[in-house]
C-alpha cells in the first residue's frame, strides 16, 4: 500500500513539474494546460482513496488490537482449568501490537496525518503494553501452579484408558470361547459394542498424548494396544462375515426362484468365501472357532455347487414350456410340474424337488433343454432386434414442389433395403435346427416382411404415377378434355392418396407401422388400378394432341405428360430441341421470341 502511494506521489511530481504547459508541434504550439489539470485531478484523487484507505486500515486494526488487548487480559487472569488453557497462558503473544507499531511508522515515513481519533486509539493501544507485561508476569507464576494439578488429573485419565483397555480384552476373550453357530447373534453384538469401544480408546490416547506433549511429559506407550486391536478387528470380520453368510444363504434359500438374480448371488457367495477364508487363516490358533470357520465355509461351498444348476434353471429363454418339459423328462408327475411363475417354489424347493427326483442324470436333462431354450432365446432376440430397428426407420414426407402442397414418401429405397437384409437374416434363422417352438413366429415375420416390401414397391410405383397424372389433370387440362367419370374417380383416388399420408406423417410413425397397416395393400392397389384407368384416358388425350400438333410424335409419352403438367417456361423451352431437330437456342426476353 505505501509503495503505490509512493509511486502515485512520482507520478504526480512529474506531471506538475517534468510536463510543459506548451507544446511546439511544426508552426504550431499545443496547449496542454487543460490536460495537466485533468491528469493532476485524476492522479491527486486517487492518492486522496489511497490514503483514505491506510488512515481506515489503521483505525482498524488498532480497535481489533485493543480487543484483542482485552481478551488476552481476561484470558490470562482466569484459573486455566485444561492442558489446553494451560497451554495458552503459556503461549500468548502480542503478534498486533507490532503490527500497528509497523502501521503507524509507515504513516510517519509517508508524511500523512492521521486524525485525531485515530491517534487516540493507537495511544491507548501502546498503553496496553505496560498493563499486559504485568499480567503476563501473575501467568507465569499461575502456570507454575497449575501445572502440578494437570499432571495428577492426566495420570487418573491414564488408568482410566487403561482399565478401559482390559474391559476390551476381557470382551475379545468371550469372543474366543464362542464356538457354536447358534451364538453368533450374541458374537454379532459384542463385535459391535467392541467396535464403539475401540474408538473411544483410540480417541482417548490420542487426547492423552496431545496433553502429555503441552505438559513437556514423558509420552505414555500401550504396548499391548496394537495387537489388541489386530485380534480385535480379525475376530470382528469373523463374526461378521459368518453372520452375513448363513443370513445371506438362508435367504437365498428362501427366495422365489425366479427372482434370483444369478450373477449377483455368485459375487456374494465368492466375497463371503473369501473374506471368511483370510479372517479364518489368522484364528489357526484357536481350534474350536477355527472349527466353526471351516463349518461356514463348507457351507457356502455346499450352496455353490447348486449355483451351476440355478444357471441352468434361470437361464434366459426358459419359457413355461421347457419347465413342463424338464418336470416331464426328470419324473415329475402331472401337475406338479415346476413352473417359472410359481412363487411358491423357493430356491430350496427348486434343488430339492430336482435333487430328489430319481433322476440319476438330471443335470444332463437340464443342460439339454436349457441350451435349446438359450438358441430360441438368442433367435427370439434376433427377431425382436429386428422389429425394433423396423421401429427406428421414421418415415419421410417431405413437400413436393411440383405437386403444390402434396407430400411423397422419399425414403422407400432405404427402408426397401433394410427389409431385403431383414429377410436374409430370417431365411437363415429358419433354417437353424434350434428354431424350436419359434418357427411360426419365424415363418410369419418372414411372411410379413415379404408383404411389407411389395406394399412398398407398389407404393413407389403408385407415388410416380400419381406425380405425373396429378398435375396434369389438376393444373393443365381442360375439365372437359376427360370425361367426369374419369376425373371422379382420379379425385377419389387423390384423396385416398392423401389420407394416407395424412395417417403416416406423424412423429411416431415408422417402418413397422407399415408391417402392421392391413388396409394399405388394398388401398394402394385400388389406387393403382385407378391410375392405370386415369393414364389410358390422359394418352387418349395425347393422341389427339398429336394430331393436330404432329411434332409430338418426336417426344416420349413421360416427356409430354411432363410438357403438359409443367407451369415451368424453361421446362417447356427444353422439350423444343426435340421436335425441331435444327433448333440450337430459343430466347424470350420481354415477350418477344428469337
Amino acid at each position: 500500500l505505501a509503495t503505490q502511494l509512493t509511486t502515485v506521489r512520482k507520478i504526480i511530481d512529474q506531471i506538475q513539474w517534468c510536463s510543459p504547459d506548451e507544446v511546439p508541434c511544426g508552426t504550431f504550439i499545443v496547449d496542454c494546460s487543460e490536460v495537466k489539470k485533468t491528469l493532476l485531478a485524476r492522479w491527486r484523487k486517487r492518492e486522496q482513496v489511497l490514503t483514505d484507505y491506510l488512515i481506515t486500515q489503521i483505525d482498524e486494526v488498532c480497535s481489533s488490537s485493543c480487543n484483542e488487548m482485552m481478551d488476552i487480559e481476561i484470558r490470562l487472569s482466569n484459573r486455566p482449568k485444561t492442558a489446553n488453557a494451560l497451554q495458552t497462558v503459556s503461549t500468548i503473544e502480542n503478534k498486533t501490537f507490532k503490527e500497528v507499531i509497523s502501521w503507524v511508522h509507515t504513516t510517519e515515513e509517508l508524511h500523512i496525518h492521521l486524525p485525531l481519533d485515530v491517534t487516540e486509539v493507537a495511544f491507548e493501544l501502546f498503553n496496553w503494553q505496560s498493563r499486559l507485561e504485568k499480567v503476563f508476569a501473575k501467568s507465569e507464576e499461575l502456570f507454575i501452579k497449575e501445572r502440578e494439578a494437570m499432571v495428577q488429573e492426566l495420570l487418573d485419565f491414564r488408568k482410566r484408558i487403561e482399565s478401559e483397555i482390559d474391559d476390551f480384552t476381557s470382551h475379545i476373550d468371550e469372543l474366543y470361547i464362542m464356538s457354536e453357530i447358534e451364538q453368533v447373534g450374541e458374537a454379532v453384538k459384542t463385535v459391535t459394542s467392541l467396535s464403539t469401544m475401540n474408538e473411544k480408546i483410540d480417541q482417548d490416547v490420542e487426547r492423552l498424548h496431545n496433553r502429555e506433549e503441552i505438559l513437556e511429559l514423558t509420552r505414555s506407550e500401550f504396548n499391548e494396544l496394537p495387537s489388541l486391536v489386530n485380534s480385535f478387528e480379525c475376530l470382528h470380520q469373523f463374526w461378521m462375515m459368518v453372520s452375513e453368510s448363513s443370513n445371506g444363504i438362508q435367504q437365498l434359500l428362501d427366495t422365489p426362484a425366479s427372482q434370483i438374480e444369478v450373477d449377483s448371488m455368485i459375487s456374494r457367495l465368492e466375497t463371503w468365501r473369501r473374506l471368511l477364508r483370510a479372517a479364518n487363516r489368522c484364528l489357526r490358533g484357536f481350534p474350536e472357532i477355527f472349527l466353526l470357520g471351516r463349518k461356514t465355509e463348507s457351507t457356502i461351498a455346499n450352496f455353490q455347487s447348486n449355483v451351476p444348476l440355478l444357471q441352468l434353471m434361470l437361464r434366459p429363454g426358459l419359457r413355461i414350456s421347457h419347465w413342463k418339459e424338464i418336470s416331464r423328462r426328470i419324473g415329475l408327475p402331472s401337475g406338479k410340474e415346476l413352473l417359472p411363475t410359481d412363487t411358491t417354489i423357493s430356491v430350496q424347493v427348486l434343488l430339492s424337488t430336482i435333487q430328489d427326483s430319481g433322476e440319476p442324470e438330471y443335470m444332463h436333462v437340464i443342460e439339454e433343454v436349457s441350451l435349446q431354450a438359450a438358441r430360441e432365446h438368442e433367435v427370439g432376440s434376433s427377431l425382436e432386434g429386428m422389429k425394433a430397428e423396423c421401429r427406428a426407420v421414421r418415415l419421410h414426407f417431405p413437400f413436393v414442389g411440383d405437386t403444390g402442397s402434396a407430400r411423397t414418401l422419399t425414403n422407400a429405397q432405404e427402408m426397401n433395403s433394410t427389409i431385403d437384409h431383414f429377410i436374409t437374416t430370417v431365411q437363415q434363422i429358419r433354417m437353424s435346427p434350434f428354431l424350436g417352438a419359434l418357427a411360426h413366429s419365424a415363418s410369419e415375420w418372414e411372411t410379413q416382411l415379404i408383404r411389407t416390401q411389395e406394399t412398398i414397391s407398389l407404393w413407389s410405383a403408385v407415388q410416380e404415377e400419381w406425380l405425373q397424372l396429378r398435375p396434369v389433370i389438376t393444373q393443365t387440362l381442360d375439365a372437359n378434355s376427360l370425361s367426369g367419370a374419369l376425373l371422379q374417380e382420379f379425385k377419389e383416388a387423390d384423396d385416398t392418396y392423401c389420407a394416407i399420408v395424412e395417417e403416416l406423417d406423424k412423429p411416431h410413425q415408422s417402418l413397422y407401422t407399415i408391417l402392421t397397416f392391413d388396409s394399405l395393400p388394398a388401398r394402394l392397389a385400388h389406387i393403382s388400378e385407378v391410375m392405370k384407368s386415369v393414364r389410358t384416358g390422359v394418352l387418349s388425350l395425347m393422341d389427339s394432341k398429336r394430331k393436330v400438333f404432329p411434332r409430338f410424335y418426336f417426344v416420349s409419352d413421360r416427356d409430354m405428360l411432363a410438357c403438359l403438367s409443367s407451369s415451368d417456361l424453361d421446362a417447356i423451352i427444353s422439350l423444343l430441341p426435340r421436335m425441331y431437330a435444327t433448333l440450337r437456342r430459343f430466347d424470350v426476353n420481354r415477350g418477344e421470341i428469337n
